[in-house]
């Protein structure tokens, strides 16, 4: 004898959730709004912005900000076209970023290194110590693949003085406070006193010949 399709358990469930919807719509609107949205995860959505930021950040790098048109910076860019400006408003807002996010923590001297270089002798100091534009450079030269490291660091740093409001302080601000960090670690340990200001000015000066 045939079963009865009302005997059939799937059946009659299908039936009950069809009539459910038919007589109570809000409680599927209600339900569906408790469902939580499915957000894409936030380590991934970070590393697509900072994928975003170091593409640009070489393109302005190696070239001239205002002269690259969004066309030219999505080029060769893995991320779909847009993508960009999901992450950043305008070009201004992105070249604010780059050196907020690309630039400027390599520049400054984070608490880590402090600590290292306040337990290290005067000797071994001097053979690891860079000051902030040989890091920045050294930061082009191997994570950005740039043929001529220093030249590239002082076109970025020409390029964000006019596009980065108050970018020179906050350049000086931090030289200062490493220069005041590195006297107050050296001067102490050794009978000679190190003329750290003169240190950075030689410095600067053969990268910027190195740069010409």
């Amino acid at each position: 004898m045939e079963r009865d399709k009302y005997d059939n358990p799937t059946y009659m469930y299908g039936a009950l959730y069809f009539l459910s919807i038919r007589r109570f719509p809000h409680a599927m609107r209600e339900y569906n709004a408790s469902v939580p949205f499915m957000k894409k995860p936030r380590i991934q959505t970070e590393l697509n912005k900072m994928e975003i930021l170091r593409h640009c950040y070489r393109k302005m790098a190696v070239g001239t900000w205002d002269a690259i048109s969004v066309a030219e910076l999505e080029a060769g860019m893995s991320k779909t076209r847009g993508a960009i400006f999901y992450f950043n408003k305008n070009k201004s807002e992105l070249f604010i970023n780059m050196i907020d996010e690309l630039f400027l923590p390599i520049f400054r001297l984070d608490e880590s290194d402090k600590k290292r270089y306040s337990q290290c002798g005067v000797e071994l100091f001097f053979s690891i110590y860079k000051i902030p534009f040989e890091r920045v450079a050294d930061d082009l030269r191997i994570n950005y693949k740039v043929d001529h490291p220093c030249q590239t660091m002082f076109n970025i740093i020409a390029q964000a003085q006019k596009l980065y409001p108050g970018f020179s302080e906050i350049i000086k601000t931090e030289v200062e406070r490493e220069i005041t960090f590195l006297n107050g670690i050296l001067n102490p340990r050794s009978r000679k006193f190190f003329d750290v200001v003169q240190l950075y000015n030689q410095t600067v000066g053969h990268m910027f010949l190195e740069s010409i």
